[in-house]
């Protein structure tokens, strides 16, 4: 059969900061999971998990180099700079604070 091979995908400082200052800034608890390169051998697929957070029974799907936050999937684009003019962590945190 196909066997798998699992990477960790790891955030950059930078990106780990800013969620961590958002989180304390609107006072809620979070966790934050790293994401995973999962790849099937000698083949050319893989499967990138993103890098998960987790605040009030909500999954944030958060991508580095992306304007996008998907909420508890894939489904829902939650948040989008393009339609919006602030920055997403912004309307992330109203987001937070509206779930409070």
């Amino acid at each position: 059969m196909f066997k798998e091979e699992t990477k960790e995908l790891k955030m950059s400082n930078e990106f780990r900061k800013k969620i961590e200052i958002i989180c304390k800034f609107a006072c809620v608890k979070y966790e934050l999971i790293n994401g995973n390169i999962i790849s099937v051998k000698n083949t050319n697929l893989a499967y990138v998990s993103p890098p998960i957070l987790k605040v009030k029974g909500n999954d944030y799907l958060l991508f580095e180099d992306s304007n996008m936050v998907f909420i508890n999937g894939y489904k829902d684009a939650g948040i989008s700079a393009k339609n919006d003019k602030r920055p997403a962590y912004q309307e992330m945190m109203k987001d937070m604070k509206n779930a409070k």
